[in-house]
């Protein structure tokens, strides 16, 4: 994730004019950007471990979201159709050109 975070959201959303998180330049260069955020489907929230690769972290929500997972974790709930999945990825959503706090 950290790769993808350097290599291509990071050059993706630095023009002076931008300087945002990926999901904002989305937003902000679609004239039907408002349509692509969670409107009326399930909303999952995922904080991803950046020192796994992108690719893992697809596989992985691939995985969860299957029929035969989603019957364990959403138990006596219907198993839900990709369609109606909306997955928000923290490291798309953060603006990585902001300075950061100290620790």
């Amino acid at each position: 994730v950290q790769k993808v975070v350097d290599e291509i959201i990071r050059k993706e959303t630095d023009a002076k004019e931008l300087k945002c998180s990926y999901v904002n330049k989305v937003l902000w260069n679609s004239k039907d950007g408002l349509d692509v955020v969670s409107r009326g489907r399930h909303f999952f929230y995922v904080n991803c471990s950046w020192d796994k690769s992108f690719a893992e972290l697809v596989r992985a929500l691939f995985n969860e979201f299957s029929p035969d997972k989603q019957c364990v974790w959403r138990a006596e709930l219907p198993v839900l159709p990709t369609s109606d999945i909306f997955v928000f990825i923290d490291a798309l959503a953060e603006n990585h050109h902001e300075p950061r706090a100290p620790n």
